[in-house]
Order: C-alpha cells, then structure tokens, then sequence
C-alpha cells in the first residue's frame, strides 16, 4: 500500500487587496462630511435666503432640520452598522442624501421643501 499524499496547508482567504490605511481614509473622508457641510452652509446664509427669495428665519429653519437629522442618526448609526455591517449602512446613507439632495434642492422651489 502507498502513504497518503499530504495535504497543502489551507490559505487564509484574502477579499481584496486594498491597503489597511484606506479604510480609515474613507471612515476620516466620510467624519468629515457633516463638519463640511455646515462650514459652507452658514457663510452662505444670506446669499442663498436672497436668491431663494425666504426669510432668514425659514434658513435657520433648514439648518435646524439638518443637525435634528444629523443627530437622530447618531443614535442609530451604532446600531445598524453592528446588524447589517458598516457598508451597506454608509452606502445606504450616502444613497439617501444624494435622491433628497436632488429631489427637494434641485427640482422644487416651494419653502416647504427648502427647509424640508
């Protein structure tokens, strides 16, 4: 009888070959955004409550629904990311931002939809 042939060790699967450091580029890129948006938001308060033709308290008011926003998320985002992974939750939300951005910025003019 002959010996068994012995089996190659198994190799740990590698899913991509991207550098360790991009994630924390990405997760940095992605803090920043919130931070970012409100700097450019503010200096531009009254430039945009004259070409929209609204009140400077119905702009408050768009900055107001901005950060109740910003902060309902913060008490989910934990949460989501543990059950469906960091992702799908980011991509999902940057997927979101983006249609309402388009949807109440881009193509109507009612205040209503300004500050919501």
């Amino acid at each position: 009888m002959s010996s068994p042939i012995p089996q190659p060790a198994p190799v740990p699967h590698q899913h991509h070959d991207t550098p360790k450091w991009a994630l924390a580029l990405m997760l940095a890129a992605l803090g920043m955004l919130g931070p970012f948006a409100i700097d450019t938001y503010i200096p531009a308060f009254t430039g945009m409550g004259e070409q929209l033709k609204i009140t400077p308290l119905q702009m408050q008011q768009t900055l107001s629904v901005y950060l109740a926003g910003f902060a309902t998320m913060m008490l989910f985002h934990g949460a989501l990311s543990d059950a469906f992974g960091r992702k799908p939750i980011i991509l999902g939300g940057l997927l979101f931002f983006l249609y309402w951005l388009r949807r109440l910025c881009a193509f109507n003019h009612a205040d209503a939809a300004i500050i919501f």
